[in-house]
């Protein structure tokens, strides 16, 4: 227990972008007001690729703050673990929202999470020059 409250402290940002993703994957979309500037088809593509985008940066930018130092084999495994739950969440929608299951969807996912992971590992490599 302990220890999760420390992963909390350590990873707040993180925690908070699961929470957020896991809230507006199984919330009723009917009472969700529409934007101009989303109207276009496939637009929830974007954001599901931003949701995730998002929340790999901020979990590797906070593990970096906090002092880690990730051999490749456990960032790859934490790539793995973030792609396995953008998974579960659109295979769960059906059973638990009034959603469906999408395969883009689940392809824009595992796009924003490997995406975010790059531009992190190079803006990391920007800043030691």
């Amino acid at each position: 227990m302990f220890k999760f409250i420390f992963l909390i402290k350590q990873y707040p940002l993180t925690f908070m972008g699961v929470a957020i993703i896991v809230y507006s994957s199984f919330m009723d979309i009917g009472g969700i007001p529409t934007s101009k500037f989303f109207a276009f088809k496939q637009s929830d593509l974007i954001i599901h690729f931003l949701m995730y985008f998002f929340l790999s940066v901020t979990l590797f930018i906070e593990n970096k703050k906090s002092g880690n130092n990730l051999e490749n084999k456990i960032r790859y495994l934490i790539i793995l673990t973030l792609i396995i739950f953008g998974s579960l969440i659109e295979i769960l929608q059906p059973f638990l929202s009034n959603r469906s299951c999408e395969f883009f969807d689940f392809i824009a996912n595992v796009c924003g999470v490997i995406s975010g992971y790059y531009l992190h590992f190079f803006a990391l490599k920007l800043l030691k020059r």
